[in-house]
């Protein structure tokens, strides 16, 4: 008879006593009949719909509203996409701009730009056809990025004319922007370090 190791790491334990206690819930869930849950209780709704589906309760099924998430859900990825393009753009500004710190002297910056590069090639790897539209992600953040950059800047640095000093146009490509190709399907690496070479010293 071979023993098998049992994980009894505090992680897998806690983990299985959360199962066991939420079971209950997620069970009756599945089987309610309530009505009207996708206006007054989403979690329930979700569980029912689950459990409906599962059942191959088709007809019982909220098909327009599930169909109405998945759509809601898809949008989601991008918009959540644009918003980290926002805020590394951002950053990258900001660290490109400054003119009196060395980059390697803000390694909060730079732990931000690390941040959200990893989030984009994330999402970049498990979403692989958002990449199509990665230029025009780019060009719809950077107006909110040039911005942002342009407030944080006037607050630390009063006597220059960001607004000015700043390009209107992002200057960098994807590839600059995330430190790797990101059409190329098996390159994911993230390099926090790697800033596009542009600078806007003034």
């Amino acid at each position: 008879m071979t023993d098998h190791p049992v994980n009894l790491s505090l992680e897998t334990l806690d983990l299985n006593i959360w199962e066991r206690a939420i079971k209950p819930l997620i069970t009756q869930l599945t089987e309610s009949d309530e009505s009207d849950l996708s206006d007054s209780d989403l979690f329930a709704w979700l569980l029912q719909q689950h459990g409906r589906l599962k059942r191959g309760e088709i007809e019982k099924a909220e098909i327009s509203v599930i169909i109405a998430i998945f759509m809601d859900q898809a949008l989601e990825l991008l918009r959540e996409g644009r918003y980290q393009f926002r805020e590394l753009m951002k950053t990258l500004l900001i660290l490109c701009s400054s003119p009196t710190v060395n980059a390697r002297q803000r390694p909060s910056a730079l732990d931000e730009v690390r941040n959200y590069r990893w989030f984009i090639q994330t999402l970049l790897r498990d979403n692989p056809s958002i990449t199509l539209i990665l230029r025009d992600m780019i060009r719809f953040a950077w107006r909110g990025a040039r911005t942002g950059a342009v407030h944080t800047l006037t607050l630390r640095y009063g006597h220059i004319n960001w607004e000015r000093q700043l390009p209107e146009d992002c200057p960098w490509s994807a590839a600059q922007i995330l430190a790797y190709d990101p059409f190329d399907k098996d390159d994911y690496l993230v390099h926090s370090k790697a800033l596009p070479p542009q600078r806007f010293f003034p």
